[in-house]
């Protein structure tokens, strides 16, 4: 139990036990709780040892240096925040450079008045592939920000990552609004489903 009897996120170790839809709420400047509470993941940064790659077929890519732990925060993705109409404007020009930055702040699946553009300003994140089984799971992350309209998304482990395992995560593109641009999927996981788009 947390504080004044509200349950944590997070279990002891600072691993993520909640459920992989849930929203998730750290202590924040309005709480008397210290730096080292356990409600208080994110908000320290990465703290896995990580390394940006060159791939044959996927471009850049992030692998940890060492093993992670399922439950484990891994990274946040950031970036510049941009309204909606901008986003859309910037995605058809990203959409015909082929390759996307953009991540929409879609909370709990609701359509949302935001997006992270991560082409300039950005962090390890950015460079995040897609896979169809993958090892990441991105959470809807609320600190210090009152509006609900305004998480931070960052990505745990769904399971156990060995060093040198590239991390990724489902972009889970809407396939009726990509119809007609179609992007081959290079996952190689088992259940690929073949197309990102």
């Amino acid at each position: 139990m947390g504080h004044g009897g509200a349950r944590f996120a997070y279990g002891p170790g600072g691993l993520l036990r909640a459920a992989p839809d849930a929203l998730l709420y750290e202590c924040n400047s309005a709480c008397a709780c210290g730096v080292d509470c356990r409600n208080r993941i994110v908000q320290r940064g990465v703290c896995v040892r990580l390394q940006v790659f060159k791939t044959l077929h996927k471009g850049w890519a992030v692998r940890p240096l060492e093993p992670i732990e399922e439950g484990r925060f891994v990274c946040e993705y950031t970036g510049e925040i941009i309204a909606s109409e901008e986003a859309e404007r910037r995605g058809v020009i990203y959409d015909a450079q082929g390759f996307s930055t953009l991540f929409d702040l879609d909370v709990a699946g609701a359509d949302n008045e935001y997006t992270i553009d991560a082409n300039d300003s950005c962090g390890v994140a950015r460079f995040l592939n897609h896979c169809c089984e993958p090892n990441l799971r991105p959470h809807s992350v609320w600190v210090d920000h009152p509006s609900p309209s305004l998480p931070r998304i960052a990505f745990f482990a769904v399971r156990r990552i060995e060093a040198y395992e590239e991390l990724t995560f489902d972009y889970k593109y809407d396939k009726d609004e990509q119809a007609g641009h179609k992007i081959e999927c290079q996952c190689g996981a088992p259940r690929c489903r073949r197309w990102l788009r």
